[in-house]
């Protein structure tokens, strides 16, 4: 949970070249203190944000025409609160533009709030636009609005994504921790921690966290790409929320919520899966593929009404899907499959944990789910009392506790009980702020 130590940068050159201008000649510490140096309008040029150095994004700040915004090891962002919500400050990453955004577990790269007590939707987050397939062609991406002020020659098909593409590449985010974001521009339209649209399989998402967004943690509108090691806390919304044709895969994820906080959103979920915002036929379909989660909810049933949780997984509006190996507690509903297409998908969840206050699963008559399941209904004392993680709800460990449930052949859940280390180890935030 803490930030971790000092990195030494060797043989820093006194040199600065025009693709590395915020490169100093001085030996880096993570999060240090030069700066702030603030970020507006488009790069457009390849660049390099320092460790050295606090970045201040000022509204909408875009990645285009090709360039790379490389961000090194052990930075810290923070995003600027604005008075509307139209200018809400992101960063944007356009398509055909790159991000290399690598920290590591000793040294994240952190994306906060400017504010001195930050909350949630303080700005608005970090967008990934792409050219993968999608189901919804020439649209703007969700949290943008038309009237959005553009600089330079960007036009609106800036800020548009997907194409024919599946293997494109917005460059990587790894080891990235972004709170605090998920600023709303109005009902229905707002931006998540993480954002991506059309985004490829080219692309590299792992060792990703989402700290207190006002919106979701994490979405994907359409798009390819594989996603690897995320981690959602108390997000107000859905912790993944897959549209628009997305047919990634996620992996070894992990949500839970804050107990404490005063409400959550009108439909919180842990995930929430849909083909597009109507229910139509439009392809490519949604087909979502998630592997090794632990979706965490609340305690006991009286907490899960009191905040008005909805459920583990929403599959809805013809929404494909494939769940396997994965742990879902805490929610009035373990996992509720919605219309006809996603309970003919329910047999591709698999080797699945799920424990709900007041069912375990819910299916369209004539529909069963796939074999190997242990589901646990009704557990109004606590709901980790048959699936046996170490200490979940306090978010200490989600580890199964040897011997249980949970530790199988193969464990469920995100984390191996037998690990050494669990892999949120030194990069992540876990603290409750309620």
């Amino acid at each position: 949970m803490g930030l971790v130590g000092i990195i030494a940068l060797s043989a820093v050159s006194c040199k600065k070249n025009l693709e590395s201008a915020d490169n100093k000649s001085l030996q880096a510490t993570p999060y240090g203190g030069l700066g702030p140096v603030t970020l507006s309008g488009a790069i457009t040029a390849n660049r390099t944000l320092s460790q050295d150095t606090t970045y201040l994004i000022d509204g909408k700040v875009f990645v285009a025409g090709g360039a790379t915004l490389t961000i090194q090891p052990g930075t810290l962002l923070k995003g600027v609160s604005k008075a509307s919500a139209l200018d809400a400050s992101a960063l944007v990453v356009t398509r055909g533009a790159k991000i290399d955004a690598q920290g590591t577990a000793d040294a994240p790269i952190i994306f906060t709030s400017n504010e001195a007590a930050p909350a949630p939707g303080d700005w608005g987050g970090v967008v990934l636009l792409g050219k993968a397939p999608i189901n919804k062609p020439d649209t703007l991406i969700e949290g943008i609005d038309n009237n959005i002020h553009l600089p330079g020659n960007l036009t609106l098909d800036s800020v548009r994504y997907g194409g024919n593409v599946a293997n494109d590449n917005s460059g990587i985010l790894k080891y990235v921790r972004i709170e605090y974001a998920g600023a709303s521009i109005a009902a229905n339209n707002e931006l998540n921690s993480l954002t991506c649209g059309g985004v490829g399989n080219g692309t590299t998402l792992s060792y990703i966290e989402a700290y207190y967004g006002r919106d979701d943690s994490f979405e994907w509108f359409g798009g390819t790409v594989n996603a690897d090691h995320l981690v959602a806390v108390a997000s107000d919304d859905d912790a993944f929320d897959t549209d628009f044709g997305f047919s990634g895969s996620i992996s070894y994820a992990v949500s839970v919520l804050d107990p404490n906080k005063p409400s959550y959103s009108s439909n919180p979920n842990g995930l929430e899966a849909d083909n597009d915002g109507t229910g139509s036929t439009a392809t490519p379909y949604s087909f979502p593929k998630y592997d090794h989660l632990t979706i965490v909810g609340v305690e006991n049933s009286t907490i899960a009404t009191a905040k008005a949780l909805f459920n583990g997984a929403h599959f809805r509006r013809r929404t494909k899907l494939q769940v396997t190996n994965s742990i879902f507690i805490g929610f009035p509903t373990g996992i509720r499959f919605e219309s006809d297409t996603t309970g003919a998908n329910a047999v591709n969840f698999k080797n699945n944990l799920v424990q709900g206050f007041t069912a375990d699963y819910i299916l369209p008559t004539g529909y069963s789910v796939g074999t190997g399941n242990t589901s646990f209904v009704g557990n109004t004392s606590n709901a980790n009392t048959n699936i046996e993680l170490i200490s979940p709800f306090d978010a200490a460990s989600f580890v199964p506790v040897i011997g249980s449930n949970a530790d199988s052949n193969p464990y469920k859940g995100a984390f191996d009980p037998y690990a050494d280390q669990d892999w949120t180890f030194g990069w992540t935030n876990f603290a409750f702020i309620y």
